[in-house]
This record gives structure tokens, sequence and C-alpha cells, in this order.
């Protein structure tokens, strides 16, 4: 398993990353659903732990396939045979079937897209990732009129929706699984998502303590030691980050956009 990019490395490729300007009154940003300041508990947090998180504003719905398109059409720098290779994997867009045509489907969540493209598309539409903070708490918002006590129910229905996780050409569309109280759709079971500081965790064996000589070797030794040993659909949905740098294009790997209030 590869081991997280350190921070240094992505600092000072920033200044180099094709800059693309962003568009006053954009349309998207103006959809995008506004999240209250808040605090949540992070996964991997003992004790107390819940960070604060200020108010901002986040995209409802995953960037699309045509959402993309639309990008690099009007951004040359960002197409698959043009995108500089030091902020683009193999894997950019490698579905599409080429540079200006997203194939099938341009309803569903763009995937094998790079963090530096990711965060291109949001500066260009006046926006920025979210933080993690942001993105988690967004994630720990319920489901309007949700039940604490039917916990073990919605943790069943996001293993589920993990297990059941088709490629990326047969990806639902956005806005068809489970949406927070505040409207945000898809935040589980459906891909992962990049966030600005993605990187600001070097997570080794799997999140394990790797001083243990024996690497704590056995099924769901990721989880030891954390608050709640039993919330596996946040360990599905964080487990990824563990293996990342910014030039990736995962299979199942999107985006959406965070903005200012």
């Amino acid at each position: 398993m590869l081991r997280l990019a350190s921070s240094l490395p992505l600092v000072l490729l920033l200044a180099s990353t094709p800059a693309v300007g962003a568009q006053e009154g954009d349309s998207r940003q103006a959809a995008a659903v506004a999240v209250p300041a808040g605090s949540y508990r992070p996964l991997l947090v003992t004790g107390d732990g819940a960070v604060s998180v200020e108010p901002f504003r986040l995209d409802a719905m995953a960037v699309t396939r045509g959402d993309f398109l639309a990008f690099v059409a009007a951004h040359p720098e960002w197409r698959r045979n043009t995108a500089p290779e030091l902020f683009v994997d193999e894997g950019y867009l490698a579905g599409w079937p080429s540079d200006l045509d997203a194939g099938e489907g341009l309803d569903r969540p763009v995937t094998e897209v790079s963090w530096f493209a990711a965060r291109a598309f949001c500066a260009a539409h006046g926006g920025r990732l979210p933080t993690t903070d942001e993105w988690e708490y967004a994630a720990s918002l319920p489901e309007p009129g949700w039940d604490p006590a039917d916990r073990p129910a919605l943790h069943a229905r996001f293993l589920a929706l993990h297990q059941q996780r088709p490629g990326p050409d047969a990806l639902p569309a956005v806005g068809r699984t489970v949406r927070n109280q505040l409207g945000v759709w898809d935040l589980h079971g459906v891909i992962h998502e990049w966030t600005a500081d993605f990187n600001n965790q070097m997570l080794t064996g799997a999140g394990r303590d790797d001083r243990g000589l024996d690497r704590e070797l056995f099924c769901a030794a990721g989880s030891v030691g954390v608050p709640d040993p039993s919330d596996y659909a946040g360990f599905l949905r964080s487990a990824h980050r563990a293996s990342l740098d910014g030039s990736r294009g995962g299979l199942l790997l999107g985006f959406r956009c965070a903005y200012p209030t």
C-alpha cells in the first residue's frame, strides 16, 4: 500500500499548477447548499475530540461528467492529452472515449480526476475543494427525520451501498442515494471524494499503530483505539486516504466544491 504524499511536495507544486479564472456570478456556486457552523467528532480521534467547523457552502451533488466535460472544453490545458504529467497520471479521464467525449451518463459523478484537476475545476467556479473537516461534518449530518435509534439500520444500508458500488460506467446519476438534512446528496456509498487537505495525516499499516511488531494483523484491527469501533460505515468511507497522491485519478474517485458564505 502506498503512503500518503507529504504535504511539502504539494505545497511546492501549487505555484506551478495551470491557473484558471473564476467565473463571476457562477450558477454552480449560487446553487450550493449553506452549511451552518457546527462540530463533529472525527473517526480516528479519541476522547471528546470535537472539531469545530465554520459556516461554508457546499455543492449539493458531486461534479458530474457533463460538468467536467464543459470545464475541459473551456480550459484545454486540463484535457486528457494536454494536462501536465506532473499533475495527472495515466488514469486521468482514462475511461473517456476522447478528450472532448465523456461517453454516456453525463449526469453521473465524474471520476478518474486528479486532486490538481479537481482543485482547478473548483477555482474556475469561484470555489475550492472542501477541507476534510468540512466534508466529514457534512457527511455526519443525518437524513431528514432520522432517529439515532435507527443507527444499526443506517450502517447496514451504507454497507450494502458500498458492497454494491458499481464501476464508473455504471454509477447512478447524482442525487439518487442518501440526502442529508441540509439537502446534500450522495456523501455515502457512491464514490470517494477529494478534500483540500487529504494528505494531512500520515497513515500507514491501514491506520494501525505501526509500532506493534506484529502490526496487529487481524480483521478490523484498523478500528483499535478509536472512539467507536462499530462505526464500520465510517471506515469504509475513509479507508482510501492511505493510498493517494495528488496526481492520481482513481476509478471511483471524484469530488465536489465548497465556497465561502
